[in-house]
């Protein structure tokens, strides 16, 4: 009677564990998409960036926009933690 108890008792710890392991790889996977999604919008703004720098000298609303563009750019890597 202890035998099988101790058995359960395992068999029940062991499906715990694997439950965790398989909480953990999922949650690990979504902050990865996230990551991977950040990174996609600031390849974007630095594409408008680039862009935004050839007229930002010509025009003040262009200027006004890359001052803009650089902040989201700044914001947006400190969230993934990346530096420039």
């Amino acid at each position: 009677m202890n035998r099988i108890r101790v058995r359960i008792g395992l068999r029940l710890l062991l499906l715990l564990v694997a439950l965790s392991c398989v909480l953990v790889a999922y949650l690990r996977a979504l902050l990865d998409l996230r990551r991977e999604a950040i990174r996609a919008d600031i390849l974007n703004l630095e594409h408008q960036q680039y862009m935004l720098g050839f007229t930002s000298k010509y025009d003040s609303q262009a200027a006004s926009d890359l001052q803009k563009v650089k902040l989201e750019i700044a914001a947006k890597r400190q969230q993934i933690g990346v530096g420039q």
